[in-house]
């Protein structure tokens, strides 16, 4: 439902810009149509609705299909088109409905390192974003969430104005698989997403600024 969606960012970022001075730098990189990948950093639980709120364009979420066994969540996500993300290796459902929404000129969020990643802790993207990238002929915009560490959650998240949140997009990558062979497509997948990950972390350096 579009309207239950777009009324969930409505005061989901009016929240966070009440409390925690909600700021998004870099809204002329998100492409006003046509599909592609959001790709954030993840730390937190607060990242979905972070990004969700900060992107001009709808989003759509692939969750793990535990979170689907919360009621009230359950009810939630679903209304507002997320998606379940099973771990058989056979169930291919996901992957197939995330291709056709991009196919179709969707915007659909996807965390490269595959998880959170606490802060501190290094972890390589995986191959998985650029392999749906190719499949669905998208570019992948990268993003850096800034403020939901769960350190600065616990200590000073919830004092109302003591932290801020921030959200930077950078500009569009365009996956280049022209040269790749056979028997080099999972290196070429590889060496795409780590390139993706980079990005995402030059965005969060605050040397950086996009207007």
């Amino acid at each position: 439902m579009s309207w239950f969606y777009y009324f969930s960012k409505f005061l989901i970022k009016r929240f966070f810009l009440i409390f925690w001075g909600f700021t998004v730098e870099g809204k002329k990189n998100v492409p006003s149509t046509g599909g592609f990948i959001l790709a954030p950093n993840h730390v937190s639980f607060l990242d979905p609705p972070v990004v969700g709120s900060a992107c001009p364009r709808k989003v759509y979420f692939l969750a793990k299909i535990e979170l689907f066994s919360v009621p009230l969540l359950s009810f939630w996500m679903k209304e507002v088109g997320v998606m379940p993300l099973y771990h058989s290796a056979h169930d291919k459902s996901s992957l197939k409905k995330a291709v056709e929404l991009l196919k179709s000129g969707e915007c659909v969020c996807i965390f490269p390192e595959g998880g959170r990643v606490p802060p501190g802790i290094t972890k390589p993207a995986e191959p998985g974003i650029s392999f749906i990238a190719k499949l669905a002929n998208v570019p992948v915009v990268p993003a850096a969430i800034l403020g939901t560490q769960p350190w600065n959650r616990k200590i000073l998240g919830f004092i109302p104005w003591f932290s801020r949140l921030k959200v930077r997009f950078g500009p569009p990558i365009a996956m280049d698989f022209s040269k790749e062979t056979n028997h080099k497509e999972r290196e070429s997948f590889q060496k795409n997403a780590d390139f993706i990950l980079k990005k995402i972390n030059e965005l969060k350096s605050d040397k950086l600024r996009q207007n």
